[in-house]
């Protein structure tokens, strides 16, 4: 299927397809294909290959890595400091929050081990969404409970906030 968000072809970062086999925008997935404002149909470029990242564990860190080592200019948080201090070292930018991330950023990830840690990092305070602006996008990466995606997706629909759940 061909790539229609905007992004190069040969991007390694070509991963989000705006439309699926059934036509159904992934991101609306989680609000049961509902759009975030009527007529809508973004198709936006990551300026700059700007990326904020969120979670940088077992699974986080070796994706942030990557996106580094693909060209993108990462800026990145985690509880824990040293994950972050890692991150730095190989070119990525520290945030101190969530907020931050999203502050900097028109596309997050969040790669958390559980429910309530994304919806911590994204609904919490100095969340994702208090720093988010209406377009941006939000990809949770991680592995939670369909009624967290649900929460998380409505919350980002009433702000204008593009919501992708993308469990691995």
């Amino acid at each position: 299927m061909p790539c229609t968000n905007g992004l190069d072809e040969g991007d390694p970062f070509t991963i989000i397809q705006l439309t699926s086999t059934d036509g159904m925008h992934p991101a609306r997935r989680a609000t049961n294909g509902r759009r975030a404002r009527a007529g809508r149909n973004k198709e936006r470029t990551v300026g700059a290959k700007d990326v904020g990242f969120i979670g940088l564990g077992i699974m986080g860190r070796p994706m942030a890595k990557n996106l580094i080592k693909a060209g993108y200019s990462l800026t990145v948080y985690d509880v824990v400091g040293s994950s972050v201090e890692e991150l730095v070292i190989e070119g990525a930018q520290a945030a101190s929050s969530s907020k931050e991330v999203a502050q900097k950023t028109p596309l997050i990830i969040t790669m958390v081990p559980d429910s309530a840690d994304s919806e911590a990092a994204i609904l919490g305070q100095d969340g994702v969404l208090e720093g988010a602006s209406s377009g941006d996008t939000v990809i949770d990466m991680s592995s939670i409970a369909p009624g967290s995606s649900q929460k998380i997706a409505a919350a980002c629909e009433s702000l204008g906030v593009d919501f992708l759940d993308a469990p691995v």
